[in-house]
């Protein structure tokens, strides 16, 4: 990138706004910034941050009314499944154990984990 700064083949905006440190980050869309090839909005080429979500086992059934894609309609953007008691009831029936609802001592324990391997 400081190759194309000192050449003088970076619109002004461009150069002004692309960062001068290896961990800084530009978020600024200019006109022309898209028009330069090695130009990345991150060029440290790291994840900004993480988004971890789960569920415990049971809680949250195909026919609930908060919807579910099944393993037959796991497509991107796919339709929720609609809510259906019975279908629900069919799920919660073929459980093989009682649904796991975490307590304070375990939902701090797996944020302590979560925090411990990801930072």
């Amino acid at each position: 990138m400081e190759f194309l700064r000192e050449w003088g083949e970076l619109p002004t905006a461009v150069a002004d706004a692309t960062p001068k440190y290896q961990n800084e980050v530009s978020t600024t869309c200019v006109s022309g910034w898209d028009k330069v090839d090695t130009y990345m909005w991150n060029d440290t080429e790291l994840p900004l941050g993480y988004l971890i979500t789960f569920r415990c086992y049971g809680t949250w059934l195909h026919g609930d009314e908060r919807g579910s894609i099944d393993r037959f309609h796991n497509r991107y953007q796919a339709p929720y499944l609609p809510c259906s008691d019975r279908r629900r009831d069919l799920n919660r029936r073929q459980l093989r154990s009682e649904p796991l609802i975490l307590d304070a001592r375990q939902r701090q324990s797996i944020d302590l984990a979560v925090r411990e391997v990801c930072v």
